[in-house]
């Protein structure tokens, strides 16, 4: 079992955004993840909550993917590699008016 954590300040991703636009969103995010946070009245807790998940991931894994390859969908949140879901995941995700965190259990299956 590992664990992963991470916080992200959600005026970075606006930043970012603000600054990229749509390469920002599709370097970082899947089209289900932009859908979904463009369809909140404010998308950027959304969207930091998702970076901070991804970063939790990939320090609770080991793996070494693109974030784009990485989706976080669905209510409670569920773990997406490459299209497929990602087994031994639990994860919980968190925001305040600025800052966004996430933490990430992560159990080897052997899959």
């Amino acid at each position: 079992m590992r664990i992963g954590v991470d916080i992200v300040d959600i005026p970075r991703i606006r930043k970012a955004y603000e600054k990229y636009r749509d390469r920002f969103l599709k370097r970082v995010y899947s089209d289900a993840e932009i859908d979904y946070a463009f369809s909140r009245i404010d998308p950027f807790p959304s969207l930091a909550v998702r970076f901070a998940a991804k970063e939790a991931i990939l320090k609770a894994s080991g793996l070494r993917l693109p974030y784009h390859r990485i989706e976080i969908l669905g209510r409670p949140p569920q773990v997406f590699i490459n299209g497929r879901k990602g087994e031994g995941f639990s994860i919980s995700l968190s925001h305040s008016s600025h800052d966004a965190v996430a933490v990430v259990i992560w159990v080897d299956t052997g899959n």
